[in-house]
């Protein structure tokens, strides 16, 4: 990629992450590949369900769409508590399985530091 000198643009932007981070979602047959949604599909995306538990306890994201109350309530339920489990673990001691290089290194989060207090 070339650079061009422009207001508002850095050097580094061919490097920027497009691995979505925010939100795991699960469009059907678009993302992770051949995996399939074990909860159900409604308009094109997974509504997770306790067999997407696994997965989505390896994701990096911060957030998981979409849960419907009314369908397979106890997957969000277990969710939660292993976000609450692993909250109380991190204040208790150091995080063994929370990789906070990753989020620092984020170009988000990189290229938007300020005064070096990130």
């Amino acid at each position: 990629m070339q650079h061009i000198s422009i207001l508002g643009d850095f050097e580094e932007a061919e490097k920027y992450s497009l691995e979505p981070v925010t939100r795991a979602k699960h469009w059907q047959d678009v993302n992770y590949g051949s995996r399939e949604c074990q909860g159900k599909v409604v308009r094109g995306i997974c509504v997770y369900g306790v067999g997407d538990l696994p997965w989505l306890a390896t994701r990096r994201e911060i957030i998981a769409n979409k849960f419907h109350l009314t369908f397979d309530y106890l997957a969000l339920d277990c969710l939660e508590e292993r976000h609450r489990n692993r909250t109380m673990k991190c204040i208790a001691s150091v995080c063994p399985d929370f990789d906070a290089d990753f989020y620092r290194n984020l170009p988000t989060v990189k290229y938007s530091q300020k005064d070096g207090l990130l």
